[in-house]
């Protein structure tokens, strides 16, 4: 995953663009995991769902509590979802991802409005016009 955001220029990106990739990659994870048990491809859905538990570690290690009293009901919101992909995995059941999916997809959206309504002091463009318009790919 590291290698992948350095090759597409995540080292220069604001904290913002990076977080977002992050949720992007989240969401391709969960949609890609669900249809992977659907198809029965166990392989494959194991590996989009373990992807898609690292970025939510990554998540919870990068909240500092310090000077957002909501980090951590962010990170007991990170931990449940840790819980049901983990469980989602174990039993094969696409639904418990597609209602991982379904709390991720309006956090990811809330995060995507925050950082566009800030400008980005090296430029004068909001974070939005810096975002890829789709979601990341594998």
């Amino acid at each position: 995953m590291r290698a992948r955001f350095l090759q597409d220029g995540a080292a220069g990106a604001s904290p913002q663009v990076m977080l977002l990739r992050l949720f992007d990659r989240l969401l391709a994870d969960l949609a890609r995991g669900a249809a992977g048990l659907r198809a029965g491809e166990r392989e494959a859905s194991h590996k989009a769902l373990m992807n898609a538990q690292s970025i939510l570690n990554a998540l919870t290690v990068a909240l500092d509590g310090s000077d957002w009293e909501a980090a951590d009901n962010l990170r007991a919101l990170y931990a449940f979802l840790l819980t049901e992909l983990a469980q989602a995995n174990v039993k094969q059941d696409a639904e418990r991802v597609d209602a991982c999916f379904a709390v991720v997809e309006p956090l990811r959206d809330a995060w995507n409005q925050a950082a566009s309504s800030l400008v980005l002091p090296h430029t004068e463009t909001s974070v939005q016009r810096s975002l890829p318009m789709g979601g990341m790919t594998a």
